[in-house]
């Protein structure tokens, strides 16, 4: 085989040097990885190996033994031309006469930093996966505990007329409300959210995004909103939006990292020459929303405008990036019908756009369970209420007894089993809590079921996953409601429970 030939077909980047450590020549992949060309590189010792200035101190350095024929094999560091860090795994194999002199040595370097950034990606996304879980059990505590000041608070405003002490209740549920939409935040970015497309207002999914990134970017940020009236609904994930809009808006603050500036977000319907071909030949759609986020940072350089979207790509300093990746936006937009592209200038700042399709089917209003309000009844509903949180149970318990509903509740488990299969009649609804200690509430579903299938049940919990939520319906449970939940919104669900139950026997 011809050597040349070989040495220039490799997919490694190889360079030769002589005794001196003087490079005698280089392949094309060589050139390709570094920048540098073989006019460059010829003569000269290789200056790209950054960990020492000179051929001979880095032999000295990698303790090679050159006179045995075993090479050396390792990880070097290098810098390209233009001064950027990459990392290759060497091979360093020396080369003998037919005298068995040492003549010079081959070095053989397998480019590793796309190798890095995907074992970066992955350690990034284990991360997420471990704070996702770490979020899904506290905000499971945090809810029993919003539950229960909210609870008491309810109680407290139905027992009193004094202005002063309402208007301090009227705080205190305010702060619950706002915990509460922190709560599910939390759980909308780790992605634990179902992963079914719903209609969704993108007006009304930005302004609770504002609550959470005014919290978490700096004081020196200035961000400044302009919406339409219009709900702007699109049809998608909400928590893959979610993610969207927060990588978006943290991308815009470490642009301006260090200085004052200005956080813009735009919402708005989209002009027909803002929509990129692509998008708008999709005949299934007629109007388009736009969404724009912009910043007063340094700008993106002219050479990096056509790779932003490229897996990988960061102009972030190494350990700095975090969450999706602007390749991951990109995709996940795609899958939303819709695309995203940037305008840029040096000095000046950055637009990040976005398009989505306009959805036209009618939202739903996700303000209340939107149940049937409270039938009045001779007799009180009847209910069972389970759960592992003693003073959640007093609050819950006190506030249906306030709306005229008899309760029986417990703490333990496999105490209200007990309680029910001696009286299984006297129950008429089961409201019950999903995590506890001996049995899971949808093991307790299932026990009270097989005794009466037609009675209604319905959870109420902090956290339930996708497959969790499957499960339960499967098994015959009527309804989920996720804490913290007001006694309200409590009392509508199990009233229409009770009377769909009802009029099914009829």
């Amino acid at each position: 085989m011809n050597p040349i030939v070989a040495f220039d077909n490799r997919h490694l980047a190889i360079f030769e040097t002589d005794i001196h450590g003087t490079i005698v020549r280089v392949n094309r992949i060589f050139e390709k990885i570094t920048g540098y060309s073989a006019s460059d590189m010829v003569g000269r010792e290789p200056v790209f190996l950054s960990i020492s200035e000179t051929t001979d101190h880095i032999l000295k350095d990698l303790d090679i033994d050159l006179h045995d024929g075993s090479g050396w094999h390792g990880h070097l560091i290098c810098t390209t031309k233009s001064n950027e860090i990459f990392q290759v795994e060497t091979t360093v194999v020396p080369l003998f006469n037919a005298a068995n002199e040492l003549t010079g040595l081959t070095w053989i370097l397998r480019y590793l930093n796309d190798l890095i950034d995907i074992e970066s990606q992955l350690i990034q996304a284990q991360r997420m996966e471990a704070v996702g879980a770490l979020a899904c059990g506290i905000s499971h505590d945090f809810s029993n505990v919003l539950s229960i000041v909210s609870g008491f608070t309810s109680l407290a405003l139905r027992s009193t007329e004094d202005d002063y002490t309402r208007r301090c209740l009227f705080n205190i549920m305010e702060a619950s409300d706002r915990a509460t939409d922190l709560v599910k935040q939390v759980l909308s970015f780790t992605n634990e959210e179902s992963r079914s497309y719903v209609p969704i207002s993108l007006r009304l999914m930005l302004k609770g995004l504002l609550k959470m990134i005014r919290s978490i970017l700096p004081e020196a940020i200035d961000i400044q909103v302009e919406m339409g009236r219009d709900y702007f609904p699109v049809f998608g994930n909400p928590a893959q939006l979610h993610q969207v809009f927060i990588n978006l808006t943290s991308n815009a603050a470490y642009a301006m990292r260090g200085k004052n500036g200005t956080l813009k977000i735009e919402l708005d319907l989209a002009d027909a020459n803002e929509v990129p071909e692509a998008v708008s030949k999709q005949k299934q759609y007629d109007q388009f929303i736009k969404i724009s986020i912009k910043d007063t940072g340094d700008g993106i350089e002219p050479e990096h405008l056509n790779r932003i979207f490229d897996p990988f790509f960061t102009t972030k300093e190494r350990g700095k990036a975090s969450g999706l990746g602007l390749s991951a936006v990109a995709d996940i937009l795609k899958k939303h019908s819709g695309s995203i592209y940037v305008e840029s200038e040096l000095g000046k700042g950055s637009v990040f756009i976005v398009i989505l399709p306009y959805f036209r089917a009618e939202l739903a209003k996700t303000d209340s369970p939107g149940r049937l309000p409270v039938q009045k009844q001779e007799k009180p509903i009847r209910v069972l209420f389970l759960d592992d949180e003693e003073i959640l149970v007093e609050v819950i318990s006190e506030g249906l007894r306030s709306y005229g509903f008899s309760v029986l509740s417990f703490t333990d488990s496999l105490e209200a089993l007990v309680a029910f299969k001696q009286s299984p009649d006297e129950v008429d609804i089961v409201l019950t809590d999903l995590v506890m200690p001996k049995l899971t509430g949808i093991e307790f579903a299932r026990q009270v079921m097989k005794i009466r299938p037609e009675i209604p049940v319905v959870l109420c919990t902090g956290f339930m996953k996708k497959e969790d939520r499957e499960v339960a319906f499967s098994h015959g449970i009527k309804s989920v409601l996720m804490k913290p939940v007001l006694i309200e919104a409590i009392v509508k669900e199990l009233s229409f429970q009770y009377w769909q139950a009802v009029s099914a026997g009829n």
